[in-house]
C-alpha cells in the first residue's frame, strides 16, 4: 500500500471519492435512451470505481456527443458515439437538442461561465438536466492557489502533487465555483431547479506524506464538524431546464 493510501485509509476512510459522486449523478439523471452531451468530453466519462461504469452509463444513451477544443483528446474516447471540435460558449446545436449535458471537472476552466450555462440551457430540452462536478473555491487550499500561484504555475503545481499529466492541465479562472455562484447564475438564467451538494474528497496533495496528513486531517473536521462543511473539496450539481 503506498504512503498516500495508507494515510487516508487510517485518517478519512468514509471520505469519498468527488468522481464516484459524480457518476452516481450521472446514474440517477440519465433517462434512457438520452441523447446526452458531454462538455470537454477529453478522453473519458469519469475516474469513478465502485458505481457504473464509463461504458454502463454510455449504453444508456441513444446518442453521447463529446465535445472538446483538444480533439486529439476525443479520439482517444472510446465511450462517445460523435464528437465536434467545439467549446461550450458556442454549441454547434439546435435548440432543445439533448437531455442532458454533463461536465466533468470543466466549469473551472470556463473564463466566461455565464456564456456557457446558457448555451447548455438552450440546447436542453424541458425537464433536462445539466449535471457537473467542479472544485469548491470555499476550499481553502483551493482559494489560496488561486490568489497566490500563477495560472503558469498552477500547471507544475497539479503535476507534481496531484500526479496528473500535463496534457490534462489547463487554466483555471474559478468564475462560477462557490454553490452560491452556480445558484445565483443558474437563478438569473432561468433553471427551474437547482441541486448543489457540497462533498469532502480526498486529498489532493500526493505528496510529500506530511502534506497529505495535514489535509486529511483538515479534511476530517470539515467532515466532524457542520460549520467546515461548506468548505468541501467539490460540488456536484444538478441544474434542470
Amino acid at each position: 500500500m503506498s504512503t498516500y493510501n495508507n494515510i487516508v485509509r487510517r485518517v478519512i476512510p468514509k471520505v469519498g471519492f468527488h468522481q464516484n459522486h459524480y457518476a452516481r449523478r450521472l446514474e440517477e439523471c440519465i433517462p434512457r435512451d438520452a441523447v446526452w452531451l458531454d462538455l470537454g468530453a477529453g478522453t473519458k466519462l469519469h475516474d469513478g470505481y465502485g458505481v457504473l461504469t464509463s461504458a454502463q452509463l454510455a449504453s444508456r444513451a441513444r446518442l453521447l456527443v463529446g465535445i472538446d477544443p483538444v480533439t486529439s483528446h476525443l479520439s482517444r474516447n472510446e465511450w462517445i458515439s460523435a464528437a465536434a471540435g467545439a467549446i461550450g460558449d458556442a454549441l454547434p446545436f439546435a435548440d432543445g437538442s439533448f437531455d442532458m449535458v454533463t461536465a466533468n471537472m470543466v466549469i473551472e476552466h470556463l473564463e466566461e461561465p455565464r456564456a456557457v450555462f446558457s448555451e447548455v440551457l438552450r440546447v436542453l430540452r424541458p425537464g433536462g438536466s445539466f449535471v457537473f462536478v467542479t472544485p469548491n473555491l470555499n476550499h481553502p487550499a483551493i482559494r489560496l492557489a488561486d490568489i497566490l500561484v500563477s495560472k503558469k504555475a498552477r500547471t507544475t503545481l497539479a503535476v507534481a502533487v496531484e500526479d496528473r499529466e500535463a496534457e490534462h492541465v489547463f487554466p483555471t479562472f474559478y468564475r462560477a465555483n462557490t454553490p452560491r455562484s452556480i445558484e445565483r447564475l443558474a437563478s438569473t438564467l432561468g433553471f427551474a431547479r437547482v441541486n448543489i451538494e457540497v462533498h469532502r474528497n480526498i486529498p489532493f496533495f500526493r505528496r510529500p506524506a506530511i502534506a497529505t496528513a495535514v489535509e486529511s486531517l483538515f479534511i476530517r473536521a470539515c467532515d466532524e464538524i457542520r460549520l467546515l462543511r461548506f468548505m468541501g473539496a467539490d460540488i456536484v450539481a444538478v441544474l434542470t431546464k
